[in-house]
């Protein structure tokens, strides 16, 4: 289907895939502008688990080459680009300055092979200014009560420092990529709020009717901001814990949050559901809720309805 809509890009992730992408492409008789994702070596910015994990992902840098040699060989792909992708919600540059300098090393090296690199995809990751990232020290300060939010940067910053890196470093190629990002969470995480009532208080817990399969994001790994609707954050202002209406222990909204205080049917704003949230909401003993679109002119428009038992 992609290849008959005009794909950019097939980015690889494994030799099988551009040997199953190689297949379709010879019996479609076309021709497939293409890539790999490669998985860098950025030392201290992913460690320990992290590393681990995201290791399942694209081929290591130090076998880049010889995998575009060997797939250089099947027929109906054109290999012009090289991607990778580093995580999500990423609140430093630093991390995007080493990978613009190990795949442009790794297009030069190419080069000399013979290939010619149209495009470098540095991926995602790049955050949103609301989301709150969960790092250990922030993680251990919530159960004192102290909400910290480490500050993220512009993303005009983002753009400054990457494209200035880019240039300086590709300035030895005849010629030069594009430089591509995929900055989808960036835009998209504030346009979407989940909207919530107080349904049971048992202090300091708060039952709410949504649940946290309506936003399946790790605690672990983030946190929306959370407001409550008509209240003054000058008002009084106690700690709660925010879970959701479903039979899973795990589904939890946030822990010793400091909000106004809150009584029954309070209208409360779960912000940040604006990426990997629809498309991911799964009806684990609660019912998918309605959702909505508002227009430019301030018009609802229902794009999906609310689920059934």
């Amino acid at each position: 289907y992609a290849l008959q809509e005009g794909i950019g890009y097939f980015y690889f992730e494994s030799l099988e895939d551009a040997k199953r992408v190689s297949a379709i492409a010879v019996a479609m008789g076309k021709k497939v502008k293409s890539g790999f994702r490669i998985h860098p070596r950025l030392g201290g910015f992913l460690s320990g688990a992290a590393e681990f994990y995201i290791t399942k992902f694209g081929i290591p840098i130090e076998k880049a080459v010889e995998i575009y040699q060997e797939a250089q060989q099947l027929p109906n792909l054109e290999l012009e680009a090289i991607s990778s992708h580093i995580g999500s919600q990423i609140i430093s540059v630093r991390p995007y300055l080493q990978l613009v300098d190990q795949l442009t090393r790794l297009a030069i090296l190419l080069t000399k092979q013979g290939f010619t690199i149209h495009e470098i995809n540095l991926g995602g990751g790049f955050p949103s200014g609301t989301l709150i990232k969960t790092t250990p020290f922030n993680f251990a300060l919530r159960f004192l009560g102290v909400q910290y939010r480490h500050p993220v940067p512009e993303l005009a910053t983002y753009a400054e420092e990457i494209a200035k890196r880019f240039g300086q470093r590709v300035e030895s190629l005849a010629l030069k990529p594009v430089l591509a990002t995929e900055p989808g969470r960036s835009f998209a995480s504030q346009m979407g709020i989940l909207v919530s009532r107080v349904s049971v208080l048992k202090e300091p817990w708060v039952i709410l009717d949504a649940s946290k399969y309506f936003i399946p994001e790790s605690i672990f790994f983030a946190q929306g901001d959370i407001a409550v609707w008509g209240k003054s954050d000058n008002v009084l202002r106690r700690i709660y814990h925010l879970a959701g209406s479903s039979l899973n222990t795990s589904d939890v909204f946030a822990t010793h949050k400091k909000l106004p205080e809150l009584g029954l049917g309070d209208i409360v704003l779960l912000l940040d559901a604006g990426a990997y949230s629809i498309s991911r909401a799964i009806p684990f003993t609660v019912v998918l809720p309605p959702v909505y679109a508002i227009d430019l002119y301030g018009k609802l428009h229902l794009i999906q309805r609310k689920g059934t038992y």
